[in-house]
């Protein structure tokens, strides 16, 4: 499901289980730059080409940030341009409640990768409980990855995620892709 609004662009992810974990995302934001990939331009970057970190960042109170970042593993040159989805997965591999709030802070550019160079996107998300969530102990199940899917592809890459609980029903805000 997605809602626009003037400030941010909402994804929720849906979440398929069948014999694994495979995530799927479509984007209006997440689509490639036309100038970019016209003949003779690099093609987007694909998941099997890009290898994924996490980076936790600075702590606020209330809110926790981390620095997104996927590499160019593969031996030619590609592009990456807006968003991509983001979902998180349990310490048992099961899915997690995850919506993906799209920031309007970083305007989408397209980012042309070498290999070995990188793009990133800072995210970020609350840790205090809201609606129904418990007061006491932890909001939400603690995730153990976070599964990512680059700008315009349909397969996921799974990252480590370090940095606990995902509260407000696991919403996390990113910002575009940009260059590391």
């Amino acid at each position: 499901m997605m809602v626009l609004t003037a400030r941010t662009t909402r994804l929720a992810l849906p979440v398929l289980l069948a014999g694994g974990l495979a995530l799927s995302a479509c984007s209006s934001l997440g689509g490639t730059d036309d100038a970019a990939t016209t003949a003779g331009g690099p093609d987007r970057c694909h998941t099997s080409e890009l290898s994924g970190s996490l980076a936790q960042g600075d702590v606020a109170a209330g809110t926790r940030g981390a620095t997104l970042t996927l590499t160019n593993s593969g031996g030619e040159t590609c592009t990456v341009y807006g968003y991509g989805g983001l979902g998180l997965i349990g310490q048992d591999g099961s899915a997690l409640p995850t919506t993906q709030v799209r920031s309007d802070a970083v305007t989408p550019r397209t980012v042309t990768l070498q290999p070995g160079q990188a793009v990133s996107a800072l995210i970020t998300w609350t840790v205090v409980p809201t609606g129904n969530e418990p007061t006491t102990g932890d909001c939400e199940a603690t995730p153990g990855r976070l599964s990512v899917i680059p700008p315009d592809e349909t397969d996921s890459a799974s990252v480590s995620w370090p940095a606990g609980p995902v509260c407000d029903a696991g919403t996390i805000t990113q910002d575009a892709y940009g260059a590391a």
